[in-house]
């Protein structure tokens, strides 16, 4: 089957009267943070060990302008019952791309900004030898699908994944960014509704251990390289 060449289709779409190429950076219209907390007993706890207490460091939210994405476990050792207390921080960034209508997308980046918290990452693997501790881990960049203002069950946001890969930090992490181009494509051409993007979580990070990674996300903003109509002269 043949296939038009990407660049030959933007040319395409924006139409015949000519073209220029624009680099468009735009920050977010609006963040926010959704906190989902999770609590579970497990082993042997009834009518044995009632205390219900978890006494684990879960980092506060940020300053202004900060959002917190990443995992917060915690559990508590009984002499036979036991207690989990996980929190699961999601940021959400919002853009506002309704004045790039009839633009083509050809480029986009999410660029995002880090500090840390003051509870280090911490992350458990198990390795042939046993287990190790790493300062290094992953969150999972998604697509909002449902308002920052709606939230679902534990506060998150709905979403679907963005992309198979996380998007890494380490201690020493300040700045990241993620190819978002076929996402912003969709939001400017109407294929998708724009509820922005949310970091968070990658599955399966919620479990009944000591892990935790945090950060202090701020700054998002947009670089988009579009192709533009040339408006023809009078």
């Amino acid at each position: 089957m043949f296939r038009i060449p990407l660049a030959l289709l933007l040319l395409l779409t924006v139409g015949g009267c000519g073209t220029r190429e624009v680099t468009v950076e735009r920050s977010a219209e609006r963040i926010g943070t959704k906190i989902s907390s999770y609590e579970d007993r497990f082993g042997v706890c009834w009518p044995f060990e009632l205390d219900r207490t978890v006494t684990g460091t879960s980092p506060p939210l940020g300053e202004a302008g900060e959002v917190i994405a990443g995992f917060h476990n915690h559990v508590k050792r009984g002499q036979t019952c036991h207690t989990q207390d996980s929190r699961a921080y999601h940021g959400v960034f919002v853009f506002d791309l309704s004045d790039l209508r009839g633009d083509a997308v050809i480029a986009a980046t999410l660029r995002l900004e880090r500090r840390n918290t003051p509870v280090p990452i911490n992350i458990e693997r198990a390795v042939p030898s046993g287990v190790v501790r790493s300062a290094l881990c992953n969150l999972r960049l998604r697509v909002a699908t449902e308002s920052l203002n709606a939230g679902t069950t534990f506060g998150e946001v709905a979403a679907i994944n963005l992309r198979r890969t996380g998007v890494q930090q380490d201690q020493s992490t300040v700045a990241v960014g993620v190819g978002v181009t076929r996402e912003v494509q969709q939001w400017v051409q109407g294929r998708r509704e724009n509820f922005g993007f949310v970091l968070g979580p990658e599955e399966g990070a919620i479990d009944k251990n000591e892990n935790t990674c945090t950060g202090y996300w701020f700054n998002p903003r947009l670089e988009i390289r579009v192709l533009r109509a040339i408006d023809p002269e009078p």
